[in-house]
């Protein structure tokens, strides 16, 4: 009886040529597994790595797709139901810091920074890195800046057109309305700069309307000390000449001073002695 041939189907050893033509590849070498790690484990018998060199090899090739310089910085980006905290760290490898106040933001000329410190909370919670926190910055510097110059030239387009309004409405008494309303700005405790700010609020021509009238009633307010009335309004030959252009200026009483007014002229009298002491 002949032995049975080596390699053959009865000797339970199929010969290695015949299984690569089966296309079932050689088992994993387990002597170098069992040593690894069971998380490293999982994934050398998930890759079907059958020896170190195998994973190595594998490395190598991730090297090519990715480049040196990129491999082992990949991130995963989280679920949508993801905790927080998850988030927040996909954030920060992203490249986002790791507190608000560690942002560096640019600053306007003249800004307090007080918005670029509330902007940063916004930035943070966004997980804007820094170079996207300083580009989006510089965008909103860029267009708020834009914005103030056309306000600063619209108003001031506006105040010539009110300007010129005035002085076609008060004629030759242009001057000393001005001068009542400069006039009110001073009596009321007001800075120069005050005064420009209700000018920007109320428009040139609308504060200069309200300031002159306010001076107005300065002017005609009695002296401690005289008789009360319209007759001891003024203190000077200034504020006498003031009056005098304010009620040139005022259509209605220019129309009773025409048409003979008694009392019309009578003031009108009062403040010429006032403002030319010494005549007629």
């Amino acid at each position: 009886m002949s032995e049975v041939a080596a390699g053959s189907v009865l000797a339970g050893n199929p010969a290695p040529a015949a299984a690569a033509a089966g296309g079932v590849s050689a088992p994993v070498a387990e002597g170098w597994v069992n040593s690894l790690p069971e998380s490293v484990r999982g994934v050398v018998l998930n890759k079907g790595w059958r020896a170190p060199e195998d994973a190595i090899t594998s490395y190598a090739n991730l090297e090519k797709l990715l480049g040196a310089d990129k491999a082992g910085r990949g991130v995963v980006l989280p679920k949508d139901d993801a905790p927080s905290d998850e988030w927040s760290q996909f954030w920060n490898r992203l490249g986002r810091p790791e507190a608000a106040d560690q942002y560096k933001i640019p600053l306007p000329e003249g800004d307090d920074g007080g918005f670029a410190k509330q902007a940063a909370t916004w930035f943070h919670e966004a997980g804007l890195t820094q170079r996207q926190a300083e580009g989006l910055a510089g965008k909103w510097n860029e267009f708020a800046t834009g914005m103030q110059r056309q306000q600063e030239e619209a108003f001031a387009q506006q105040a010539q057109i009110d300007v010129q309004d005035l002085q076609r409405e008060w004629g030759q008494g242009f001057e000393q309305q001005a001068e009542l309303a400069r006039r009110a700005i001073r009596e009321a405790g007001l800075s120069p700069e005050e005064g420009q700010a209700i000018e920007r609020a109320l428009g040139v021509k609308k504060a200069a309307q309200v300031f002159s009238k306010l001076g107005q009633q300065y002017a005609e307010a009695p002296v401690k000390g005289t008789e009360s009335g319209r007759g001891s309004f003024a203190t000077t030959p200034e504020q006498a000449m003031a009056r005098i252009g304010a009620l040139k200026a005022d259509i209605g009483w220019t129309h009773k001073y025409l048409n003979g007014d008694t009392d019309a002229r009578a003031e009108f009298e009062r403040l010429h002695k006032i403002a030319f002491p010494g005549t007629e």
